[in-house]
């Protein structure tokens, strides 16, 4: 995976167009398993073969689209959390 690679590097590694990946990345079309198999080699991992067939699944997806709600609500998102420090 290459830091900085924009949505045409990553669409031309998986052999498909950039739309397409954009397409896929909303949830608005599923890619078929040479593609998805492309994307999760590309992605070294780091996104799970389910998030690619699934994103709007994804609990980052799910996580964030809480925040929006959340912002939308009450104008900040998410309140801030204090984690506990150990010593």
């Amino acid at each position: 995976m290459r830091r900085g690679a924009g949505a045409a590097d990553v669409a031309a590694v998986a052999g498909i167009d950039a739309s397409t990946l954009t397409r896929i990345e909303l949830g608005k079309i599923t890619p078929n398993r040479r593609t998805a198999r492309a994307l999760f080699a590309y992605y070294e991992g780091w996104v799970s073969l389910g998030d690619i067939y699934d994103p709007m699944f994804s609990p980052v997806e799910v996580i964030a689209s809480q925040y929006r709600r959340a912002q939308k609500r009450t104008g900040q998102g998410f309140p801030p959390v204090t984690l506990p420090v150990s010593e």
